[in-house]
């Protein structure tokens, strides 16, 4: 009887058998940036979702992630095969068999977002503060005002729109231009702080740069201070959320709740000809009895597409009641817009404390 390699293996065998390896460490890029994209894809169909929701008068609802535990596990294991020959026919060998099996166990735990806590988060107005933060981070002072005002010095916003899609649409021009002229300064460097709230005064705002800006800007100026009845020679304006606050120096808001922007935004929502002639959603129209263009009407800030297939080239996209609706990718007004009102949930529900059944879902069996 002849053995080939007798055991020479064995060593090798064992040594590969009880060796430390980095299995653990690899999963992480991997892993982290897998559940992270996942984590914000989700959470951005859910929204839109919620906006679908309330574009056809459904009730809205949240899920928050609330954990997700992923386990790792790596087994090794080795042995030693043999094949003996009969009768000296046949040479006997003599090898090792290696092998590895790894799973993985992901535990994911569900947080509905509702409770008495929550419901007044969504129905109280945006604080003045959150919308200085917002525009002082980079925001558009013009998008933050189209989603967050039913109004400023008397002028309105659409205040029907921060509901139920009323019947009749009424929109005042003026608002609109009103916003795009301080969205015009605040890119020019005025609109700039320079004293913090006091009183019912939010903040006050120099409404020119330091050096007074360029022609262009003085006549955005002047047009901004005409619109909105203020003093013409105002240099600087205080910011306030009193709506009954005189004065000819004020820029008075009267803000949303943050249902109140969803609801706004919702409007937005373009629903399938069959669903409005079934009367699913409210065919809204102007007051010369015209169809309301929502897009148009909100300054082309947002806009929500509906297709019979998924769409191919989908920012977000979701599927209710037998439609798609998406965000087009390369909407990119639209997903500013939509991109703010993520931000602004997350900054009113911050300090939310998610109540309700708690669902774990041990996603690897």
């Amino acid at each position: 009887m002849t053995i080939r390699r007798p055991l020479a293996a064995l060593p090798a065998l064992f040594l590969l058998a009880g060796c430390v390896t980095n299995y653990g460490p690899g999963t992480i890029p991997p892993a982290r940036f897998d559940y992270n994209e996942r984590i914000a894809q989700s959470w951005n169909e859910q929204l839109l979702l919620n906006l679908v929701r309330l574009r056809y008068r459904d009730t809205p609802f949240f899920l928050e992630v609330g954990t997700v535990l992923a386990q790792y596990q790596a087994v090794r294991h080795a042995a030693v095969g043999a094949s003996v020959g009969v009768n000296h026919a046949e040479p006997t060998t003599l090898g090792p068999a290696l092998g590895a099996d790894f799973a993985e166990s992901p535990t994911i735990t569900y947080q509905p977002l509702q409770g008495e806590d929550f419901v007044r988060r969504l129905l109280a107005p945006v604080p003045g503060e959150t919308l200085l933060l917002l525009a002082g981070s980079g925001w558009s002072a013009e998008r933050i005002l189209l989603c967050c005002a039913n109004g400023m010095n008397g002028i309105p916003n659409m205040p029907a729109a921060a509901g139920p899609t009323p019947g009749t649409v009424h929109a005042d021009s003026r608002y609109l231009a009103a916003a795009h002229l301080l969205r015009r300064l605040q890119a020019a460097g005025g609109l700039q702080s320079v004293r913090g709230a006091s009183g019912g005064v939010v903040s006050r705002f120099r409404l020119l740069p330091p050096d007074g800006g360029t022609a262009t800007d003085s006549v955005a100026a002047d047009s901004l201070r005409s619109l909105l009845r203020l003093d013409p020679s105002a240099g600087e304006l205080d910011l306030t959320t009193d709506d009954g606050t005189n004065g000819a120096g004020a820029l008075r808001l009267r803000l949303r709740s943050l249902i109140g922007t969803m609801f706004y935004l919702s409007q937005s929502v373009e629903v399938p000809a069959a669903d409005v002639a079934a009367g699913l959603v409210t065919d809204a129209r102007m007051p010369d009895g015209g169809p309301a263009d929502w897009p148009a009407l909100t300054g082309g800030i947002f806009r929500v597409r509906s297709a019979d297939a998924r769409p191919e080239h989908a920012f977000t996209a979701v599927r209710y009641r037998g439609h798609w609706f998406y965000v087009d990718d390369a909407d990119l007004e639209s997903k500013s817009t939509f991109g703010l009102l993520s931000t602004l949930f997350s900054l009113q529900s911050a300090q939310t404390h998610a109540v309700g059944p708690l669902l774990t879902v041990p996603a690897g069996q």
